[in-house]
């Protein structure tokens, strides 16, 4: 500079005149308020909205306007070329640190942004994916619901139309029962009624016999005294004839009442109870029998009464109608009465004996009937369940085969992309060949060591490996999340190189 001044002064003095220019130029230009903070640690970046305010954008406006650019004075006329001066270049040491701190500004903005949008996507995949699987969830219920109502209603239909056959067949088995029934019983009382007239003669000819014997000894006696007694007896016998109707009337109204009674309460459980009250049935059959052997029993003592009655009875009235001639007519019609009305009493007896037996037996026809429409019922109601049963799990076993159909076709060609990525194609081969390999993978797609097996090779060992050190190379894998996830855990991946 010194060598410069001694040949130039001027030239000195103007390069000196051009720099305090540029100096005072620059001060000028340059704004003093913006601090110059030493670098600090990137704040956390979260989504954020920014709303616009005037301040903000005039900074921005201001911090985005280029610096202006200086032109620099010409040269002085009065140096020579040869000894020219070349100028020096502006210092924009602050233009430049306004500049970079506009790219960071920007470049933190873009980033923000881009996290933002990158965070509203994945939000609005994540609430797509959930809002499906509530549609495909709120699906299968509604076709799980309308398959269980079907089946409810199919198996409400049959058990109606089987109960209502049960009880149309029962009224017809139970009324040709008691029809047979009936039959049988006409026939026992025949023959009951023969051999009641043979004890019936043969207590006639011991009467006979009784009374032919006392007839001596009975002449003997006062006429009188036969009158009197023959009045009496009347009397009482009148009175015990008017006692036994009354009796007789009783057990008749009693024996229908029990009539009606058996055929209302065979007629309620043939019909209701057929189904639950199969053993009470037994033990209300055992009871029943045990009741009517005790009413035979009665009736079998009463008979021997009877006869026990009608012996002593023949007896008195022998004697007496050898001592009472003139009461012996009066008392053989009242005898003769007595019997007609003993062998109709018990002709009704036997009757309702007859129609209780038929309606108890009306009653088990119809609780066998019953129960075997049950059983009938109950297996095919099995058999229905069990077909019923076997279609859902059908149709369960193909929504499945469809539902990974589906998985297969939509990440089976990721697998293969991935796969490629990693995979090396052994030198000299030209051919394209398919291999099958089977893997097990954990959550995520992660490949287990050891677990990648060749089930179907190329034929080439060297291909075959190239394969399957591609696939421990790109795990994890692309698989799907939730229960889709345990199709892929172990499964076979055929690999198609291209």
């Amino acid at each position: 500079m010194w060598d410069v001044f001694k040949r130039n002064p001027r030239a000195l003095f103007g390069s000196l005149a051009f720099h305090a220019i540029l100096a005072v130029l620059l001060l000028g230009g340059v704004n003093w308020t913006l601090r110059n903070e030493p670098p600090q640690k990137p704040p956390k970046v979260v989504p954020a909205y920014i709303e616009p305010t005037p301040e903000l954008t005039a900074r921005i406006a201001e911090l985005k306007t280029p610096p202006a650019q200086l032109s620099l004075p010409p040269p002085i006329a009065e140096l020579p070329n040869e000894n020219q001066l070349t100028p020096r270049p502006v210092d924009l040491a602050a233009a430049a640190l306004v500049a970079a701190e506009l790219a960071a500004k920007r470049r933190a903005e873009a980033e923000a942004e881009a996290k933002r949008q990158a965070e509203l996507a994945a939000k609005r995949e994540a609430e797509l994916a959930a809002k499906r699987e509530a549609e495909l969830a709120i699906k299968r219920a509604a076709e799980a619901e309308a398959q269980r109502l079907a089946a409810l209603e199919a198996k409400r239909a049959a058990a109606a139309e089987a109960k209502r056959e049960a009880a149309a067949e029962a009224k017809r088995e139970a009324a040709a029962e008691a029809k047979r029934a009936a039959a049988a019983e006409a026939k026992r009382e025949a023959a009951a009624e023969a051999k009641r007239e043979a004890e019936l003669a043969a207590k006639r000819e011991a009467a006979a016999e009784a009374k032919r014997e006392a007839a001596a000894e009975a002449k003997r006696e006062a006429a009188a005294e036969a009158k009197r007694e023959a009045a009496a007896e009347a009397k009482r016998e009148a009175a015990l004839e008017a006692k036994r109707q009354a009796a007789a009337e009783a057990k008749r109204e009693a024996a229908a009442e029990a009539k009606r009674e058996a055929a209302l309460e065979a007629k309620r459980q043939a019909a209701a109870e057929a189904k639950r009250e199969a053993a009470a049935e037994a033990k209300r059959e055992a009871a029943l029998e045990a009741k009517r052997q005790a009413a035979a029993e009665a009736k079998r003592e009463a008979a021997a009464e009877a006869k026990r009655e009608a012996a002593a009875e023949a007896k008195r009235e022998a004697a007496a109608e050898a001592k009472r001639e003139a009461a012996a007519e009066a008392k053989r019609e009242a005898a003769a009465e007595a019997k007609r009305e003993a062998a109709a009493e018990a002709k009704r007896e036997a009757a309702l004996e007859a129609k209780r037996q038929a309606a108890a037996e009306a009653k088990r026809e119809a609780a066998a009937e019953a129960k075997r429409v049950a059983a009938a019922e109950a297996a095919a109601e099995a058999k229905r369940a069990a077909a019923a049963a076997a279609e859902a799990k059908r149709q369960a076993e193909l929504a499945e085969a469809a539902h990974v159909k589906n998985l297969a076709r939509e990440w089976t060609p990721r697998i293969q992309g991935r796969v490629e990525q990693y995979w090396v194609r052994p030198v000299g081969l030209t051919a394209n060949v398919t291999i099958t390999v089977n893997l097990r993978l954990r959550k995520g797609g992660e490949v287990v060591s050891g677990s990648v097996r060749i089930l179907k090779g190329s034929g080439s060992p060297a291909l075959d490996a190239s394969v399957k050190a591609a696939i421990y190379q790109a795990s994890p894998l692309p698989v799907p999340d939730g229960d889709d996830f345990e199709y892929f855990k172990d499964f076979d991946f055929r690999f198609t190189p291209q």
